[in-house]
């Protein structure tokens, strides 16, 4: 594996934290807005936070993209996929206090080890 290789890798799993943290940042606005009663919500559009979101999914896609010109295809998938469902359990169980079940440890422990 050579220096580009190991750049792409990099990239590729800044880059699919980066995303899920968007994606899990626009969850916490829709259900910050659903816990307000019906008259006080406000369309998640006018939401700043929403929007980073929104920006991190963007410069994660971006990230990834570059990263498929750095590494092979099958490092990048497999590197940004098992990153992604990790980030996506640790965010979701210790920022938007989540539950975790030993269902999606399992789930997510099955593919990971393969994957890489």
């Amino acid at each position: 594996m050579g220096g580009r290789d190991v750049a792409g890798a990099i990239l590729s799993i800044i880059s699919s934290v980066i995303s899920n943290f968007g994606i899990n940042l626009q969850k916490r606005v829709h259900l910050q807005n659903d816990a307000r009663s019906p008259a006080n919500r406000i369309p998640y559009t006018k939401v700043t936070a929403w929007w980073l979101g929104q920006a991190s999914v963007i410069f994660g896609a971006i990230g990834d993209f570059i990263a498929l010109g750095l590494a092979s295809q099958a490092v990048c998938t497999a590197l940004g996929g098992a990153t992604t469902l990790w980030a996506n359990i640790l965010i979701a169980k210790y920022w938007l206090k989540e539950d975790l079940t030993r269902w999606y440890v399992l789930s997510a422990r099955a593919p990971a080890p393969r994957a890489v």
